[in-house]
């Protein structure tokens, strides 16, 4: 029931009669439903890690929770593993799903600490997630991604994105051929 009232939600939404807005207010409205999604996508996020604790994934061919989620929910792999990591880290990042709950940052920036929380576990120094906070809420999900947190390289942070940049040359894709 609880999807179908969702679903519902989501119908009255987009058939909502059309009405004149300012460019201002088109603006507040595109950050309002942004916020609203990211909301929903935390939901998803723990619904997704609950499933992956059963075996329900386990059979048509699926290699693992990442891949049912994949096929089924229409996702890439990156973004399948987005969700279920988010929802096993959420519960141990306090400010960050506050700060989204709040509208302070987005989904985006949630799952890149939720990641650095997941690739830190077991590591010797621990997550400074206020730190990291701070950061996100300075920097673009792009920016924030590229600083690389240290906290993500234990072993030698130096070893970071940011370190390694200068020491290699810029690795560049190959043309793209013509369309055919």
């Amino acid at each position: 029931e609880g999807v179908s009232e969702r679903g519902a939600a989501a119908g009255g939404y987009r058939s909502r009669s059309a009405r004149e807005l300012s460019g201002a207010q088109r603006g507040a409205e595109v950050i309002g439903l942004r916020h609203v999604i990211d909301l929903i996508e935390v939901e998803f996020s723990k619904l997704s890690e609950r499933f992956a604790e059963t075996d329900e994934w386990d059979g048509g061919g699926f290699l693992s929770p990442i891949h049912w989620i994949r096929v089924n929910c229409h996702l890439g792999g990156g973004a399948a593993a987005d969700r279920i990591t988010v929802g096993e880290q959420l519960a141990g990042l306090p400010l960050t799903s506050a700060a989204l709950d709040e509208g302070r940052i987005g989904f985006s920036h949630l799952a890149l600490i939720a990641r650095t929380s997941e690739a830190i576990t077991d590591g010797p120094r621990p997550l400074h997630e206020g730190r990291l906070m701070t950061k996100g809420r300075a920097l673009t999900v792009s920016q924030f991604r590229t600083a690389g947190p240290p906290e993500r390289h234990p072993a030698d942070p130096t070893d970071c994105p940011r370190a390694r940049r200068g020491a290699r040359a810029p690795v560049r894709a190959p043309p793209r051929p013509p369309d055919r």
